[in-house]
């Protein structure tokens, strides 16, 4: 769904602390969304739910399908840019999707990763509207603050 790859793009840009990206992304994610309520909600665990594999017994996960956040946990991974990936971080995209939608993950990500870079060059800031509208929705707009609540925790 569009709502999922922005979620995506979401999580890409908190990773690489790109918070004018992220909250464009969240902007466009709830504005593309039948249930803006339910998105904010989906938007305030994104990104707990794409470290879910990480560790830690606290993550929330709450509002997303196996699928939804195999693609999350996906999008997570990409933002690393590892030369090589450990297969139970690919695994639960591999289990949920088939070979063209691992292709469709896969763009949502790079395209994610490609704006972040110009974002990060060009330095424009967030739009006011978009802000406006994650404030409306009480969703956090600091990927400092989001990364720091999502830092794993041991058991």
């Amino acid at each position: 769904s569009s709502e999922l790859r922005h979620l995506m793009a979401y999580v890409v840009a908190i990773e690489k602390g790109l918070d004018a990206v992220a909250i464009d992304e969240a902007a466009m994610a709830l504005l593309s969304s039948d249930d803006p309520a339910r998105t904010a909600l989906r938007l305030k665990a994104a990104y707990s739910a794409a470290k879910s594999l990480e560790g830690g017994t606290d993550r929330l996960v709450d509002g997303f399908s196996k699928q939804e956040r195999a693609a999350l946990i996906f999008a997570w991974i990409s933002a690393q840019v590892p030369l090589e990936t450990p297969k139970r971080f690919v695994e639960p995209a591999l289990t949920e999707f088939q070979d063209v939608e691992i292709i469709h993950l896969r763009t949502t990500c790079a395209m994610a990763s490609l704006v972040g870079r110009t974002a990060a060059v060009l330095r424009n800031p967030p739009s006011n509207d978009a802000l406006a509208l994650l404030e409306s929705h009480g969703v956090e707009t600091s990927s400092l603050t989001i990364r720091a609540q999502n830092r794993t925790r041991s058991k």
